[in-house]
């Protein structure tokens, strides 16, 4: 199969043209970002929401986001053992979970120079860690095209 320079070249001049569409987002999301923590103290003060007639309208939105140390010892069994306002626990907020991406950079460890496919790389894993758990581990590999800049 023959490479095509056009097809090529065409791929080129698109990634070079997304990359300047990121810097003019950027530089936009940074104006946005100055704008905002202008405007952000009148509208926690009782403005709510500003229509501009034929423009758009802002409004205040508010997010309540919650966390609690779960790597901090004694938490976990604090928040199984707690109840909400009706009496229910909340043991169902617990779960135990494995790191995507920890578990990724793991995986990678098996092939540093990446040659490996996927199939070679859980049998890298299965010599050191078992079948067990080299049969659980989902292994995907994704392939791109990448341009550097000039």
């Amino acid at each position: 199969m023959n490479l095509d320079q056009e097809k090529v070249k065409e791929y080129i001049d698109l990634w070079r043209q997304k990359d300047q569409l990121k810097d003019q987002i950027e530089e936009i999301n940074e104006q946005l970002y100055e704008l905002e923590n202008e405007l952000l103290p009148v509208f926690k003060d009782g403005t709510q929401r500003t229509n501009i007639k034929n423009i758009g309208t802002v409004y205040l939105h508010r997010i309540v986001n919650a966390s609690c140390g779960g790597d901090v010892p004694g938490t976990i069994p604090i928040m199984r053992g707690a109840k909400d306002r009706d009496g229910q626990p909340l043991d169902w907020l617990v779960t135990e979970t494995i790191n995507a991406g920890k578990l990724g950079e793991w995986v990678r460890e098996f092939d540093p120079k990446k040659k490996l496919s996927a199939e070679q790389i859980r049998e890298e894993i299965r010599k050191v860690s078992g079948d067990e758990l080299a049969d659980k581990i989902n292994i995907t590999e994704k392939f791109s095209l990448r341009v550097t800049r000039r």
